[in-house]
């Protein structure tokens, strides 16, 4: 019904109009988020009745999930395209272990007296 009412109104385009047209917008805005106000506990009420109890329902989010947040390959350093999970987890302790490894640690006194 808004829509419809910001249609007929940009036929128009007079000051009065424009103004018309913002102040329309603006209710449609508020509509949309009182609506996702309402939806919100009424999702969470979903999860809480059928999400934590061994169903379809709860796998199906977990799985999803972990579909979403696993590693598929990596590329590594030299290149290399690298698929399995081995190797994958290998190529990530090498990196970090280089990354945050000193070749020649020294002026230990210097840190030790900022620490203190």
């Amino acid at each position: 019904m808004k829509k419809d009412e910001i249609s007929k109104l940009q036929e128009e385009q007079s000051a009065k109009v424009v103004e018309r047209i913002r102040c329309i917008n603006g209710e449609i805005d508020t509509l949309k988020l009182q609506e996702e106000m309402m939806w919100h506990p009424r999702s969470k009420q979903n999860w809480i009745t059928t999400g934590d109890i061994n169903t379809s329902f709860f796998h199906q989010k977990a799985s999803l999930k972990e579909r979403r947040n696993k590693i598929h390959s990596i590329q590594s350093e030299d290149g290399r395209s690298i698929h399995d999970d081995e190797g994958i987890e290998a190529t990530f302790i090498d990196y970090f272990q280089r990354l945050f490894k000193s070749n020649s640690p020294h002026n230990f006194d210097v840190v030790l007296y900022m620490m203190q």
